[in-house]
C-alpha cells in the first residue's frame, strides 16, 4: 500500500534472507541495526529478539529518524522522545497523526 504513494521503503527481517524478501514483497532489505541511519520513518511490525537493543547503541543509529511506530512497544523504554523522535505504539493518542 506504501508503494504506491513511491516512498522508498526498505524491510529487515532476520528470519528471511534478502533474495527472499525481494521474490516476497519486492523490497530491497537494509543490515540493522547498522543502516537505520538512513530512515526518517521506522515502522516496526514484529516484535523480535533481534530488535531488542539498548539505548546507548540505538542511538547512533538512528541520527536521521523522526517518527517511529512500534507495533509491540519494544522499544517504549529506549526514551526515544526525550532523543527529538516522535515514538507511538500501535493504538496510542495521535498515533496516525
Amino acid at each position: 500500500e506504501i508503494k504506491k504513494y513511491k516512498i522508498n521503503i526498505k524491510l529487515f527481517d532476520p528470519y528471511f534472507t534478502s533474495e527472499e524478501i525481494k521474490d516476497i514483497v519486492n523490497l530491497e532489505t537494509f543490515k540493522f541495526p547498522e543502516e537505520l541511519n538512513q530512515f526518517d520513518a521506522l515502522v516496526i511490525a514484529v516484535n523480535h529478539n533481534s530488535f531488542i537493543i539498548d539505548n546507548s547503541k540505538i542511538y547512533n543509529y538512528l541520527i536521521n529518524c523522526k517518527y517511529i511506530l512500534d507495533n509491540f512497544g519494544i522499544w517504549k523504554n529506549l526514551g526515544l522522545t526525550e532523543k527529538g523522535i516522535e515514538y507511538h505504539i500501535s493504538g496510542d493518542e495521535n498515533w496516525l497523526n
